[in-house]
């Protein structure tokens, strides 16, 4: 029965000698909850409908667009470049090459050619010579002393090729500040007199006569051998695990949930991964992995210092999915972790708890799975711990 009790509805319910009465909510409350309401639907509108290209993404964007000139002004404001003077064909061309620049050579090159994983381009050292020829060849046929360089006479077309070596040719002797020289040196008055680029007009806007799976796969591993080694040992510097030795259905999973955004991650070297992956069809992913199981087993560099006794008791949350032995477990998903160096298992460990990955369900499961199992570690001495432990596994 409801009665009345200091004018508020006694809704039936009693505890304990407790009652629960129909209070109203407080005006400040109410007022809040429809603010929200008004604003969300302004910020909608605004947003996504009147204003897209005000969003946080766009604005990032931004930003990055004008670090960017903002750093070329500074370089060139410097004066620390060669001023060469170029035919107005090769800076047209070059104008066209620098997109395909941006789109595949920047995660090795850098964004104006200082050089990242992969040699300066605008310093006056030079691996194979400067003039145009010679950059039209490497470009075309891969660099026989760097792996990374790969052969992009299948990826690009003559077109495309003749406009991004224009765009090389033009770096030269701007002496940006990036990677260490590498190669000859050479004076600046060669480099300002090279010769000027004879361009074939007929050039072919398709690709080249494709190459044999086997060579494709060999190629295509060119890009990884960056980052990863020349035989997938991996590299502690760049922060890019070992991949000879890992199992092969993990491997594929790995490369087409990454092409794909199934695998969302901040991790700058998962992001520097993106342009070259882009460059990889669905069609060849497997070819690729295989080409990864015929690597030599690695030496595995570790750096990370724990104790296995602790770790121990810590990895038996770890085993079900990945095995007592880290051999990984296919059925469910696990990859073998014997093969990966401590420092590797340390920073994935920490990117699970911090939700850098694994904080899509939908998008990566198993991912997901990660992150609830990686909380359960305290801080980054559990970590290392559990990597000392695996590494005992191993041997």
């Amino acid at each position: 029965m409801e009665e009345e009790k200091d004018d508020k509805k006694v809704m039936g319910h009693e505890y304990d000698g407790i009652q629960e009465l129909d209070n109203d909510l407080p005006g400040w409350w109410i007022t809040l909850f429809w603010i929200t309401i008004i604003f969300g639907v302004i910020y909608l509108a605004y947003f996504h409908i009147i204003s897209p290209e005000s969003t946080q993404d766009a604005e990032f964007q931004a930003e990055m667009k004008k670090a960017a000139l903002e750093q070329e002004a500074r370089i060139a404001a410097a004066g620390g470049g060669l001023k060469i003077d170029f035919p107005q064909e090769v800076l047209d061309r070059a104008e066209k090459g620098k997109q395909t620049f941006a789109t595949f050579c920047v995660a090795c090159h850098g964004n104006l050619g200082q050089g990242t994983q992969c040699p300066n381009l605008t310093d006056n050292h030079f691996l194979h010579g400067f003039d145009y020829d010679k950059i039209a060849g490497i470009i075309t046929n891969g660099s026989p002393k760097n792996p990374a360089m790969m052969a992009w006479k299948t990826s690009l077309t003559a077109e495309q090729i003749q406009n991004v070596a224009a765009y090389v040719f033009t770096l030269r002797g701007k002496n940006i500040p990036g990677k260490p020289a590498e190669g000859t040196e050479y004076k600046s008055e060669e480099i300002a007199n090279a010769a000027a680029p004879k361009f074939d007009a007929t050039a072919s806007s398709a690709p080249a006569k494709p190459m044999t799976p086997e060579e494709k796969a060999k190629s295509s591993y060119a890009t990884c051998a960056a980052c990863h080694g020349a035989n997938g040992e991996g590299n502690p510097a760049t922060k890019a695990p070992a991949l000879a030795g890992q199992d092969a259905i993990y491997l594929a999973r790995q490369i087409k949930n990454l092409k794909h955004g199934k695998r969302v991650s901040t991790e700058p070297l998962a992001a520097g991964m993106l342009p070259m992956l882009a460059l990889l069809k669905d069609e060849d992913i497997d070819g690729l992995v295989k080409h990864i199981q015929t690597l030599p087993a690695p030496k595995i560099v570790h750096t990370e210092k724990g104790d296995a006794t602790k770790g121990q008791p810590l990895y038996a949350i770890c085993a079900t999915c990945h095995g007592f032995k880290g051999e990984g477990n296919p059925v469910l998903k696990g990859p073998k972790l014997t093969s990966l160096p401590d420092w590797y298992i340390v920073s994935q460990l920490k990117a699970f708890k911090e939700g850098k990955r694994g904080a899509d369900a939908a998008k990566e499961p198993e991912g997901a799975l990660m992150a609830p199992m990686a909380k359960m570690l305290m801080d980054e001495q559990a970590m290392k711990d559990v990597a000392e432990y695996i590494k005992g596994l191993g041997k």
